[in-house]
């Protein structure tokens, strides 16, 4: 009688732990479904090409290769082979991070400019130009009109300004400058339909 209901003890661990197993895989079904679904979209809006790896024999990239072989599973690269952004399934864990990976490979190699596409970051510059003549004195705006290869554009003029504080902005004292750039940003990537895929680095 005892060894009939060890078996039946056993019985029940053995379903108990098939049931959360089925639960695994169909939260992991979601979870790549969703993460799938939301680089589509992106993709799609700013035109950028991704490839989704969802093993690791498929992945190609050396140094990807070797991060996964040391138990550092990388969530994405830019492959400078095929120009592409290369996303690794396995390393995501969010649709979420996927959008963020994606935006950081294509911003770093495209920047602002091949993101946003001319009409869209010219309205950013317009933005920040705005902002330069209230904030900057006279002497300080003809400064930037007249910066090198600027020749009194206000976008090119803006631009560069754009990229002097980026280059500039000590993060650990005042940084009010750049947070109001980065709203400006941000505001022309909801316009494109983009919202949490940058932060602020």
């Amino acid at each position: 009688e005892l060894d009939y209901w060890n078996e039946v003890k056993k019985a029940n661990e053995r379903y108990g732990q098939m049931l959360q197993q089925a639960e695994y895989e169909a939260m992991e079904a979601r979870r790549i479904e969703a993460i799938k679904t939301r680089v589509a979209e992106i993709a799609q809006r700013i035109g950028a090409d991704v490839n989704v790896i969802e093993r690791p024999e498929d992945v190609t990239e050396a140094a990807a290769k070797r991060e996964i072989e040391e138990g550092r599973p990388p969530l994405g690269w830019y492959n400078v082979t095929t120009g592409k952004v290369d996303l690794y399934l396995p390393g995501i864990p969010s649709a979420q991070m996927a959008e963020e990976t994606i935006m950081h490979e294509v911003v770093g190699h495209k920047g602002l400019r091949g993101l946003l596409g001319e009409d869209s970051f010219g309205g950013l510059c317009d933005a920040v130009w705005d902002y330069m003549k209230s904030s900057l004195s006279k002497r300080e705006q003809d400064f930037w009109l007249m910066y090198p290869g600027v020749n009194g554009d206000t976008r090119k003029a803006a631009d560069e300004y754009m990229a002097h504080i980026a280059e500039s902005v000590d993060f650990s004292e005042d940084r009010s400058v750049w947070d109001k750039i980065i709203g400006f940003i941000k505001d022309a990537l909801r316009k494109i339909g983009i919202g949490a895929g940058v932060n602020d680095e």
